[in-house]
Order: structure tokens, then sequence, then C-alpha cells
């Protein structure tokens, strides 16, 4: 049984679990190891990762082979065809089931998910100890990862994490232009093509020629011919003008989301530039480049190109007319490529901050660290940063379970060479984990440039502009957005966080112009604000007393209402 199947056993089991709580007799999901410490430890994993943990959290339990992930009332009741069980240790689990009798109970053995191949047993010796052989299921027989508890992380990735790419948005289009230059102030524009997708398929295309101006130079018109494609002499004899080709192209995307190649230097600057020029509502106000995308999720690659991207993503090296629809269709297919990868990604970083319990599980399986496969690395060396850095909601488990701090346990275990100490002592060590990795991909597509004048403005207007692939659209959305790039925007209401004598002015500001800077941040951040703003902050954070910042001090008392938050 591959991963994705048992996940889908998982995932079955968790539907059942939820549908059926109200009943009084929801399945059950039993975790085996013969190291009870292990046990506890996947107990909790599965019991976060599945959100079956309770607030308060529910106790934990004494040191056993074997463990319900939601406790039984009373007692081991007998498992059936619904329940299932992961267990490491087949012969071991059926020895604790004639123990404890849980198997007696019915003629239906539940489905058992074996997360150690060599440790399953031929079949007429399943039979004989009462188990049907079709319930015994080897997960991933044909890969190793050389440990059960690895394993259980990756079947809990496929139970919760995305098992298909998701479209960017629910409607968007994918755009590309054909011009006289690179120039993005001063092209002039040849053909618009666009692609409108809706839920992951092509619903619609644009394709149109502009008109072309009398006063062509030769270049631009040997631009038309070998990069474009395009005769001026004699492919523009239907094109029609600019303004009219314009205003079809605005009524096509009818607001919905932009997504181009390299948009951000090129395709957005010239679209900007049109819907200044002309009369057309552009209605857009959402933008997505490519290009740093693919930065972030194949930084290896050594160009960025379309038609490198085509090639080494697409594995398609043929050659195409590069046209402006021609362009959309590849670069749709590169973007639903990329997708997949963002969804293999998140599906080997779900549960991210649940790591540290698979580290401390892995120091007591003890794998040999040349064992451990490249994912279970990744792992480890994630798993253990979260822990250095005490964040993982899974730290009081920690804390409980084991008998010493868990960096500190690992320093003392020969996995502990698989570390990489100049990660964890770089700058980027300070962000969260796949952070640093985000913003190297946003500068990626200028490290070329010097960020001076227009380079400086267009990776501002990027960082501003490319947000999140699940951003809403509408009126009835609540912008989260920090003080800096709020400058320039209104709304009717505003709540400006943090505002405490340790943020405003921060803890570093040393000199008095960094105090001035940090005024001038709050006033940007307040001044957003039409008809009503609600300025918060902690009164104790990190074990440390806050009080509102000092620059509210000159504010009149009539303009301020303070009101205690409820506990």
């Amino acid at each position: 049984m591959s991963v994705r199947q048992a996940g889908t056993v998982l995932d079955e089991w968790r539907r059942a679990q939820a549908r059926d709580a109200r009943a009084g007799d929801p399945p059950r999901l039993l975790l085996h190891h013969r190291t009870p410490q292990i046990t506890r430890l996947w107990r909790q994993l599965v019991r976060r990762a599945l959100d079956l943990e309770t607030d308060p959290p529910a106790p934990l339990p004494e040191m056993q082979e074997a463990l319900f992930a939601r406790p039984a009332d009373e007692g081991i009741p007998p498992l059936g065809a619904d329940d299932v069980v992961l267990t490491n240790d087949l012969e071991a689990l059926l020895r604790w089931a004639e123990r404890t009798g849980a198997f007696s109970g019915s003629t239906d053995t539940p489905q058992i998910l074996l997360l150690t191949p060599g440790d399953s047993l031929p079949s007429d010796q399943k039979t004989l100890l009462g188990v049907d052989p079709e319930d015994v299921h080897i997960v991933d027989p044909g890969s190793t990862f050389h440990s059960p508890s690895v394993r259980l992380v990756k079947l809990l990735q496929m139970t919760s994490g995305p098992s298909a790419p998701e479209p960017l948005f629910p409607e968007y289009v994918m755009v590309d232009l054909e011009a006289t230059s690179t120039d993005p102030r001063h092209c002039r524009v040849a053909e618009i093509g666009a692609l409108k997708v809706r839920d992951g398929t092509v619903v619609d295309r644009f394709s149109e020629l502009v008109q072309l101006p009398e006063d062509l130079t030769a270049d631009e018109r040997e631009t038309l011919r070998t990069v474009c494609g395009l005769d001026p002499a004699s492919d523009f004899d239907e094109a029609r003008p600019e303004a009219a080709v314009w205003a079809d192209f605005c009524a096509f995307v009818d607001g919905a989301p932009l997504v181009a190649h390299n948009g951000q230097r090129y395709d957005f600057r010239v679209l900007r530039r049109l819907a200044n020029t002309h009369e057309a509502d552009a209605r857009w106000a959402t933008t997505y480049d490519l290009l740093p995308a693919a930065h972030e999720l194949f930084p290896d690659l050594r160009h960025y190109d379309a038609a490198h991207l085509r090639e080494t993503l697409l594995d398609d090296d043929a050659d195409t007319a590069h046209r402006a629809l021609a362009d959309c269709e590849d670069q749709q297919r590169i973007l639903t490529r990329m997708q997949a990868e963002r969804a293999r990604r998140r599906r080997r970083l779900a549960h991210e901050p649940l790591l540290p319990l698979l580290v401390a599980a892995l120091t007591y399986e003890s794998p040999a660290p040349e064992a451990l496969s490249d994912d279970a690395q990744v792992f480890l060396q994630v798993g253990h940063t979260w822990a250095l850095r005490d964040a993982s909601p899974a730290g009081d488990d920690l804390r409980s379970l084991l008998p010493r701090a868990l960096p500190d346990r690992l320093r003392q275990h020969a996995l502990y060479t698989l570390i990489d100490e100049e990660a964890l002592l770089t700058a980027s060590a300070d962000l969260q984990p796949g952070l640093a990795r985000r913003l190297a991909a946003l500068f990626a597509p200028y490290a070329d440039r010097p960020l001076r004048s227009e380079a400086l403005a267009d990776l501002l207007a990027h960082l501003a502009l490319w947000g999140e692939e699940t951003t809403p659209q509408g009126e009835d959305v609540i912008t989260l957005s920090t003080y800096h790039s709020a400058k320039g925007l209104e709304f009717e209401r505003v709540v400006c966080m943090d505002v405490h004598d340790n943020a405003f002015p921060p803890y570093f500001a040393r000199d008095p112009e960094e105090r001035r800077e940090s005024r001038r941040l709050l006033y940007v951040g307040m001044t957003r604000a039409e008809r009503h703003l609600v300025l918060t902050y902690p009164k104790r954070e990190r074990g440390y007393d806050r009080r509102p910042t000092a620059f509210l001090d000159a504010a009149p008392d009539e303009l301020l209402q303070v009101t205690d938050a409820a506990p």
C-alpha cells in the first residue's frame, strides 16, 4: 500500500470518527510500538496533526505499548473492521492483542497499517494468529525511509496535506504581450494574448493584434519579425486601434487577477501604462508573477526565462511561434507544474511545527545517521530548529515526555552529526523555517540589477503586489498589512496591534532619528482609518509587562477611550 493509499485509509477514519462521534460509537485508532516512549510520542503527534487534541490538552497517558488516539472510556474495547491500527511490529501487536483480548470481540479484524516493511509475517502465519492477511497493509513497501516514525509523519502529511494541486485563484487571467522592445516605458504593443482560467481550467481565450503606428523604426520592425514572429508588412492588415483592443481586453479580464511571467518588470508595467492612457476601466486589483515563484520552487535552475522553464519543467523543447496566445498556453502549463510542486512541498512541510515530536521519536529509535533518507534528514534539521526556538505547539508535550530538553538530548545522540550547525548560526536562522528561502526567491529576479532608481521601485512594487495566491477579493474582507505597506491606503476600520513601549519605538532604537522614524510609522498606521481606529497592546508579553507607547502621551484625553479586553 502506498503512502497515498494509507493516507486515504487514515483520512476515512478521521471523517468517520467525526461523523459517528455523536452516535457514541466512533471508530478507534490504535497506536502501537515496541518502545512505549515512542508510542506516547506517536499519540501526541497524531492527536495534534489530526486536530484531536483538546483544550486544555488531555492528560498524557502512562507508558504503554499500545495507546488509543482517543482514550477509551474504560479498559480496552474490542477492535473491529472500522478501526485502524498503526504499528511497527505485527508479531508484537498480535501478542499484545492476545493478552488484552483486543481482537477477540469480532470476527473482523481492524485495518492494520504496518510502518516497518521487514516486520511483516507470512500469510499462513497471520491466519494462524487470527488475522485476515487482507487486513494487514505494509505502508510504502517499495521505498525505505529507515524509520517507522518518518513513515508516520509522511502518512499524516498525506492525510491532512493537499492531495492535488490547487488552482492559483478561483478565476484569473493569464496574459502575455508582444511589443517592439523590452523597455516597458516606451515599447509599442503589437499583440495582446490572454487565457481566462476558472477552477484550473481554461474557459476562454483572447487574442488581438494592435494597429501599429507608421513611425516604427527599423529596429522595432526587426524585433517584431525576429522575436515576436510578426511581419509588420503583412500580419497587421486586420489589426484594430490600440484603444479598441484595450477596451475589449479590459472587458475580457472583468476584474479577475492577472498572471504573467516576468510581469512585475514588464507586462504589468506596460498594462498600467495603457490603463493610464486609455479610458476603458481596468478594474483588476491583484497581480501574480510566475518568475519569483519559479525561483522559490525551483532554486537550482540555471535560467528562469519562459522557454527554459518549459524545457526543464515540462520536458518540452519544441520550437513555438512565440505569439502572445501561444506563450499564454505555455505559461499556463508551467503554472500547473508549479502548483503541483507547491502541493508536494505543502505535503512535505505539513505539520512542520510538530516535527520536534518526530525528532524525539528518532532519538529513541536510534537509526544509523547514514541510513536516514534525505527527507528524514530535512525533518531532523527543521524539527531541531523548532525545538531550539521552543516555538512548537508540542513543547509542553515534550517537556512532559522527555527526561531532558530535546536539543540537549539530540546533542548527545549520533544523529546530531546530521545537523548543519552553520545553518543554525546564520542570520536567517532567526526567521521562521522556510521564510528565508521565500525572501531569497523574492529578491532573485532583481539580483542582477543595482537596487536604485527604477530597479528599487520595481522591487518595492513587487513586494507589495506579490501576495498569497489565496488572497480573497471583494469588499467584505479583512486586510492584513504591515505598517509600511499600508502607506497610501485607507480603510473604514483599522486595528493597529502591538502599540506598546517595546515596539514603538522598538527596543533596538538607539538614536533620535530611529525614534522619529518609529513615530512616523505609527502615524502612518493610525491615519489609515477613515472612521474607526483601535489600538491594542498586550499587558504582558514574553514574561515582561507592557504599557502603551509613550507616543500617545501627547494625545488629548478626549480622543482616547481606554478599554480592558476580557481575559
